[in-house]
């Protein structure tokens, strides 16, 4: 009231706050969800059909098809994950290559030895053999029935250290002593060779498993002292600069490019002829003790000219 006037206000019912925003919820909440659904939508397609695409070959490599690549496209994590598919199934197939290879070498290394002993048992039986000949069959079956349990042995050995993470054994005992030890071992094989052996070693203690490593040196030094020729020459040399170095040089027959290639490789015998009382596990059981001591072993070797065998192991564990 104004004086005598009355004024009446009231809303104007189209142009109210609350009428504005209705009409803009459409603009402002039902358009959004209606996009987002859609691209939620298109997401989930886009994700869950290379996803649906990995759940099937996981299936078919589950059930030992192992052949599967499955194509990599787009980007991120995705993209990721397929490359880790691919990876893992290239990396099962060639286990399951040597896998298969490792039970044909072994049922072939096993079977030679066998069917010398079945042989040579069924001569023995023969009224008419000669006491020579007997006495001789005796020694080849005494001779393969030793050599299959070696095999057996480094069998063994070779599946214990690949079931083995890290060293359960660690002591700490003089490097330099434990070579000596092991060339005073293999002195009446070098002796009747007429090899000169020269060492040059500091003294290092070590720490790590002491019969593990006494194994290394015992069979490195026995395969140098294997190939080198009669009135030779081998050099064992041990230093430390920081990490330990161990070298075993021969002036013996050395290898070819592609023996040295394979020379860590189970079973490989590099002169099958020569060298039949090996099992060929040596060099990959003492690589798998050098690595589990976090260390490192090489092999240079030239024909005719020698072969040198380098170990590297930290200064501690």
């Amino acid at each position: 009231k104004i004086g005598d006037t009355w004024i009446y206000i009231h809303p104007n019912a189209k142009n109210s706050v609350f009428v504005i925003i209705k009409s803009m919820q459409i603009y402002f909440v039902v358009v959004p969800i209606i996009l987002g659904t859609i691209l939620i939508l298109l997401t989930a397609i886009t994700v869950a059909k290379p996803i649906k695409r990995l759940s099937i070959a996981s299936k078919r490599v589950a059930g030992g098809n192992l052949m599967i690549h499955i194509p990599a496209k787009g980007g991120g994590e995705l993209r990721e994950l397929t490359d880790n598919f691919n990876h893992m199934v290239k990396k099962l197939s060639e286990n399951e290559y040597l896998h298969k290879e490792f039970v044909s070498n072994v049922s072939h290394e096993f079977n030679t030895p066998i069917t010398s002993l079945m042989g040579y048992a069924r001569l023995l039986k023969r009224e008419s053999l000669t006491d020579e000949k007997r006495n001789e069959y005796a020694d080849i079956i005494i001779y393969e029935s030793d050599r299959l349990s070696k095999l057996c042995k480094d069998l063994l050995r070779l599946s214990e250290l690949e079931n083995k993470g890290k060293i359960e054994v660690r002591e700490t005992f003089s490097l330099d002593e434990q070579i000596r030890e092991a060339v005073v071992l293999l002195q009446r094989s070098w002796e009747d060779k007429k090899i000169d052996m020269d060492l040059d070693m500091d003294e290092i203690a070590f720490s790590g498993d002491k019969a593990l490593m006494y194994h290394v040196w015992i069979n490195i030094i026995s395969n140098a002292v294997k190939y080198t020729n009669k009135n030779g020459k081998i050099n064992i040399s041990l230093k430390q600069n920081g990490n330990i170095t161990a070298m075993v040089s021969d002036n013996g027959i050395g290898m070819s490019e592609e023996e040295l290639k394979k020379a860590f490789v189970r079973f490989y015998k590099a002169d099958k002829a020569r060298n039949s009382s090996g099992s060929g596990l040596g060099l990959s059981i003492t690589k798998k003790i050098v690595e589990l001591h976090k260390g490192s072993i090489d092999i240079e070797s030239k024909e005719k000219a020698g072969t040198t065998f380098t170990v590297q192991l930290p200064k501690s564990l």
